[in-house]
């Protein structure tokens, strides 16, 4: 991938707004694929030992509730976070 060099003096502040809004934004694309890569990789190792051309009902139940788990943890730490965040 080729380096842009951007001379953001250049742009008006309409444009640098637009422009951080869009890096915003793919930056969060990212992160929440590797979220979603991490939630994979993990309830893959954890409820999968066999790979078969069919999830069976109890691979599932346990990558659902796999997933869930992780959600909520991910959620309760997020939390957490801007409430100490809020009191600081």
């Amino acid at each position: 991938m080729q380096e842009v060099d951007l001379d953001l003096s250049q742009m008006s502040e309409s444009d640098r707004k637009t422009l951080q809004s869009f890096l915003t934004t793919i930056q969060k694309r990212e992160q929440m694929r590797q979220n979603v890569d991490a939630l994979t990789s993990v309830c893959w190792e954890k409820c999968i030992f066999k790979v078969k051309p069919v999830i069976d009902a109890a691979d599932e139940k346990c990558l659902k509730s796999c997933v869930g788990r992780y959600l909520e943890s991910s959620m309760f730490l997020a939390n957490r976070l801007n409430e100490n965040h809020m009191n600081q």
